[in-house]
C-alpha cells in the first residue's frame, strides 16, 4: 500500500470509522468507503489510465486496502452491535426484588 492516494483513503476511512458509534453509522461508513461508488472503486476504475507496468502493484495495494477496510468495518460493526445490545439490556432491566 505504497500509493499516497491509497494511504489517504485508509486515513479518511479510519477517521470516519472512529466517529461511528452505532451500527447504523458503521454501516454508512461501509457504504461510503467500500460500496459501489466508493473512492476505492474509483481507483480501481482508474487503473486503465496507469502504464501497464504499474498496474499490478497499484491494483494489489488497492485490493489490500479494501480488504483492510472491510475487516476493520466488520470488527467495528461487532463492537457497535454489542454496545447497542448492552445499552438496550441496561435500559430494559427491571429490579424485581
Amino acid at each position: 500500500m505504497s500509493s499516497p492516494s491509497v494511504e489517504a483513503l485508509i486515513a479518511a476511512f479510519r477517521e470516519a470509522l472512529s466517529q461511528a458509534t452505532d451500527p447504523a453509522a458503521v454501516e454508512e461508513v461501509r457504504r461510503n468507503h467500500c460500496g459501489k461508488k466508493s473512492p476505492v472503486k474509483d481507483l480501481l476504475r482508474n487503473l486503465r489510465d496507469l502504464p501497464p507496468e504499474e498496474r499490478p502493484e497499484f491494483a494489489k495495494s488497492i485490493n489490500e486496502a479494501q480488504a483492510l477496510m472491510e475487516a476493520e468495518v466488520d470488527a467495528a460493526a461487532q463492537v457497535a452491535e454489542a454496545k447497542a445490545l448492552d445499552a438496550r439490556l441496561a435500559a430494559e432491566w427491571l429490579d424485581l426484588s
